[in-house]
């Protein structure tokens, strides 16, 4: 059962350790039987214990098959009614980690009525421990579960739920019912839950928390210590509420007291991440040019403190922010700046750092959209890049497809009346495309888009051709379409 239990495919493990625990069972009961008819007092073959139930439990708790949760009841039900109550096998009823593999099955469930459904359990096993069921007392873990539980549901009602479940916690450890106050992982639960919650009350009572947490580690609660998770727990909520400067402020206290020893605080890349995010989600004027600040300072204590380096995310966010401001004239400028700081670092070994081909068409179409003028010659600088870094740096991503191409092409037509060679350039991308197709690289095929790119790029030239060329580019289109190689109407 522990083989099955432990298998790396949890809903296989799980339904094979469920059905030896019920060989087991069926085989106790011949035992059992047998026994009764021969008046034997010779011990069983098969004896059922209660970590045999257990083990069968915690794996079905980890399993996602939609059953799972009425699969477990089941068995705990058996646990009870027919062992303990019917038999009299007081060391087969369920216990502490038996009940707390019903909550953790149970807070996977991520729905109201299992939430609910845990706050009942936990009722049950407090009237069981006053009744003398001492191996049944809800502990620590328990409760864990059960903020869990509400921390999936992602409503200001299941995190003031889970706030008041808190503060009951508190309570039940002041009125000695509960043998361990709440530690630093139920306040970042609950943290988290209010985060995810939208409710407009959840930075004020995340900072509430916070302080909450200080206080108690200051009075001798050493498990109340705000960790890195519990920081970001709180930055998650002042992100998704765009209170940008708030969460600059705590990210750079955490900065500040993790170079004074509190190792526990260190920011990681979350934290730089979700102050980026919360600049980008503001209204600020600046929005843009504060996450890049906060962008270089992560960049800085990574490189410079040992801290981890930040995620390709922090990176994305920015260019995504610039690629969609386009009013604001220098916001190609910008996102080139940022894209080539991240390519920077890939080359120079981050791998982790590895660009994606959105980074390249962000900067594309931060240019295109404002009709800028390099737009076109910029596009095929970092088209040309992209093929390099796959080249020659393994940048596994950067997959050259129709997409990115007809990015660059769009390009070329929103700057084509400032350059001469718009249209000489347009087409040469498109007969690398005809070329590549034509080898039986289907990934780059040109499409109807492709070709009306390049004849729009030719109608706006200044070039004494440019009608011939346009023709021609249309009858490469519809010979392509006669050949069954372009899809739609012509």
């Amino acid at each position: 059962i522990l083989s099955c239990a432990r298998c790396p495919d949890h809903c296989h493990g799980a339904r094979l350790a469920e059905s030896l625990l019920e060989r087991m069972e069926e085989q106790a009961r011949i035992e059992e039987n047998r026994q009764q008819e021969v008046s034997s007092a010779a011990p069983p073959l098969v004896s059922l214990d209660i970590e045999c139930f257990n083990v069968v439990l915690s794996a079905l708790s980890r399993s996602s098959d939609r059953d799972a949760v009425d699969r477990i009841l089941r068995i705990v039900e058996r646990m009870e009614d027919e062992y303990a109550e019917a038999k009299g096998r007081e060391d087969l009823r369920p216990n502490t980690r038996t009940w707390n593999a019903v909550l953790n099955s149970l807070a996977r469930a991520k729905t109201e009525e299992a939430a609910r459904k845990s706050e009942k359990i936990i009722e049950h096993m407090f009237q069981l421990h006053s009744k003398g069921g001492h191996d049944c007392k809800p502990d620590e873990f328990t409760y864990s579960l059960i903020l869990k539980a509400y921390q999936g549901l992602i409503t200001a009602e299941a995190a003031q739920r889970a706030d008041d479940i808190l503060t009951h916690m508190e309570e039940l450890y002041e009125a000695n019912v509960l043998d361990e106050p709440p530690q630093v992982v139920h306040y970042t639960i609950v943290c988290s839950t209010w985060a995810k919650s939208g409710s407009r009350k959840g930075p004020q009572r995340c900072a509430e928390i916070l302080s909450l947490m200080h206080r108690k580690f200051k009075e001798g609660r050493e498990n109340s210590k705000p960790n890195t998770r519990t920081y970001n727990a709180v930055l998650d909520c002042l992100s998704r509420s765009m209170l940008a400067d708030r969460a600059e402020q705590l990210l750079y206290h955490m900065l500040s007291i993790s170079r004074k020893g509190d190792k526990e605080a260190i920011p990681d890349s979350f934290s730089f991440d979700a102050v980026i995010n919360a600049f980008i989600r503001s209204n600020m004027r600046d929005a843009g040019r504060r996450a890049e600040s906060v962008l270089e300072r992560g960049l800085e204590f990574a490189e410079e403190e040992g801290g981890s380096m930040l995620h390709i995310k922090s990176f994305t966010a920015i260019l995504g922010y610039y690629r969609r401001q386009t009013k604001v004239p220098d916001s190609p400028y910008r996102a080139e700046y940022v894209l080539n700081r991240l390519v920077s670092l890939f080359r120079a070994g981050h791998k982790s750092l590895s660009p994606l081909v959105s980074c390249f068409t962000s900067v594309m179409e931060a240019y295109t959209a404002q009709q800028n003028r390099d737009a076109g010659p910029c596009a095929e600088n970092l088209l040309r890049t992209m093929v390099k870094l796959k080249r020659d740096y393994g940048a596994e991503h950067l997959e050259v497809n129709t997409g990115v191409i007809n990015c660059v092409l769009t390009a070329w037509e929103s700057s084509s009346a400032r350059n001469k060679d718009a249209g000489q350039k347009a087409e040469r991308l498109l007969d690398l495309m005809e070329e590549k197709s034509f080898e039986g690289d289907l990934s780059m095929s040109p499409n109807f888009k492709s070709y009306t790119k390049v004849i729009g790029i030719w109608s706006k030239s200044t070039s004494f051709d440019k009608v011939d060329r346009a023709i021609s580019i249309f009858n490469r289109m519809k010979k392509r379409k006669e050949q069954g190689k372009l899809n739609g109407i012509l």
